[in-house]
């Protein structure tokens, strides 16, 4: 019986690497480009400079991580992954967590990085544990296709900032009328705290200054003291 019961664990952890390994070939790498994303069309005067209007429902503008001040990504980074520029793209510990807290009946955590955090946006990737795995999977591969300042170009350009701006451009125009290559290292570290949660929940106001001055104030230090 002991036999049969040890047997039958190896061939599910088997099963299961084999699911991994085949989710992983043939997990394809997604860029913004290729995302149905909410993107805004810009029109500008014929001095080709001067934005006359904005159209479209949704306010995204793509940006080249060389316009991003290299203080803003290091904001970002301190808000969201403080080991950004050191690990794989991957936060092992925080998969087993989820997928522990998923069998347990326990609350789901986030401690994705941000490699992850795109890789959810991008697949839209729903559900517990198992949405962590694939998460991971294309992280990986992502972090094998793409250094540290295109990871983060493809982050900048489709995380959400509340008020209807995605992508760091339209965050940086929304909150501060001003281009993203315009922000001081300040207005940076608000945008990099508004990450977390942009928008009130049932359970917590969000970090948006306007909305939650004093939790958006504790988040604006804890992003300049990373």
């Amino acid at each position: 019986m002991n036999l049969l019961i040890a047997s039958f664990a190896v061939f599910i952890m088997l099963a299961g690497a084999g699911v991994v390994g085949f989710s992983y070939l043939n997990q394809k790498i997604v860029l913004p480009e290729d995302i149905d994303l909410p993107l805004a069309t810009s029109v500008y005067y014929r001095d080709g400079k001067t934005q006359l209007a904005k159209l479209g429902t949704f306010n995204r503008t793509f940006v080249k991580i060389e316009q991003v001040p290299d203080y803003v990504e290091k904001a970002v980074a301190s808000a969201e992954d403080r080991k950004f520029y050191e690990h794989d793209g991957v936060d092992y510990l925080g998969i087993l967590r989820a997928a522990w807290n998923n069998i347990t009946g326990g609350d789901l955590q986030g401690a994705s990085t941000i490699t992850q955090q795109y890789a959810k946006n991008a697949l839209n990737l729903q559900g517990g544990y198992d949405r962590k795995v694939r998460e991971a999977i294309l992280a990986s591969k992502l972090d094998d296709k793409f250094d540290k300042n295109k990871i983060m170009e493809l982050y900048l350009n489709t995380i959400y900032f509340g008020r209807g701006a995605y992508g760091i451009e339209a965050a940086a125009q929304t909150y501060f009328k001003k281009s993203v290559d315009k922000l001081t290292v300040a207005e940076g570290a608000v945008l990099a705290a508004v990450i977390k949660q942009p928008e009130p929940s049932a359970t917590h106001k969000g970090y948006d200054p306007a909305v939650n001055p004093t939790d958006a104030l504790n988040r604006w230090n804890y992003v300049l003291d990373g």
